[in-house]
């Protein structure tokens, strides 16, 4: 947990920099980067939910929490993914 925790405090320091620095440049590709950041950090929060769920709820629950925590992290990734093959 700690991992996860630490993943997103330093995923919420990029995205701002990133941002901000991108704004301040004119960079579009920061701009993007810091945006890839802030996906990253709403993934890294649902797994975070996921885990939190293994150690306190009961065991029936635990297959509906991760499915509905796959779905997130794949439907926030798709702009991502969209924007690469868009891009190839």
């Amino acid at each position: 947990m700690r991992l996860e925790y630490a993943t997103v405090g330093w995923n919420i320091v990029e995205a701002c920099v990133a941002i901000g620095a991108g704004w301040l440049a004119g960079s579009i590709a920061l701009v993007g980067f810091g945006l890839d950041s802030v996906i990253e950090v709403a993934a890294a929060s649902a797994l975070i939910c996921r885990f939190r769920c293994e150690l306190t709820c009961r065991h029936d629950t635990h297959e509906r929490v991760e499915r509905g925590a796959l779905r997130f992290v794949g439907i926030r990734f798709m702009p991502v993914d969209f924007t690469a093959v868009c891009l190839l």
